[in-house]
């Protein structure tokens, strides 16, 4: 879900941060689809180190993971051309502080990608409503919610849809049902029982 949707908004040069990126998973593929760099920014150390030992065991040259404790980031304005934020958002105690930051580097016309949990999803709500670390969805969630949130920083939507990707341990059960989800006839009628909210937005200043 995630290869074939996103290299739709990835040209070949496009230089890349990963904000939050975790132990690198969505980090190296982005490496795989540009011939510039991709940055991984995440607050923690330890997700960092993986970062490291995931790049050296796949001797990747493009992929530079740095920890970042603040919420300033450590690069010049418009530096990049796409960032992706994925399950990013509801973990942020401050969506404001963090989002004057993306946008300063950020190009002008450059790409956002989110990707959010669907709190629609009974299950997804439920999971994160027991999770004290994941209840920060409970602020957003939605396509409104993360609509209003780019809005409110000149973001002009270029795509927004539910989608069936799921990050975790492989479940037979979850594919299955991502799988039957998005066949276009049940797409319409359940689509937003997918698990996964992606929206792709572009900078308008």
């Amino acid at each position: 879900y995630f290869d074939e949707f996103i290299k739709n908004y990835i040209s070949e040069n496009d230089k890349i941060l990963d904000y939050g990126c975790g132990p690198g998973t969505f980090s190296v593929k982005l490496s795989s689809m540009t011939k510039n760099q991709v940055y991984g920014i995440d607050i923690s150390k330890k997700f960092i180190e993986e970062c490291e030992i995931l790049k050296k065991t796949l001797k990747i040259d493009n992929f530079h993971p740095q920890h970042v404790e603040g919420k300033k980031l450590p690069y010049d304005d418009n530096s990049f051309d796409l960032i992706l934020l994925f399950d990013v958002i509801h973990h942020l105690e401050d969506i404001n502080e963090n989002f004057v930051e993306i946008k300063r580097v950020l190009k002008k016309s450059g790409k956002l990608v989110i990707y959010e949990p669907n709190k629609l999803n009974p299950l997804i709500a439920l999971m994160h409503i027991i999770d004290p670390i994941e209840r920060g969805l409970l602020r957003v969630g939605t396509k409104k919610k993360y609509s209003n949130i780019l809005r409110k920083y000149e973001m002009i939507e270029i795509e927004q849809k539910y989608s069936g990707i799921v990050v975790g341990p492989d479940s037979k059960i979850f594919s299955y049902l991502s799988k039957v989800l998005n066949y276009s006839f049940m797409y319409k009628i359940f689509g937003w029982l997918n698990p996964k909210i992606v929206i792709v937005a572009k900078n308008n200043s």
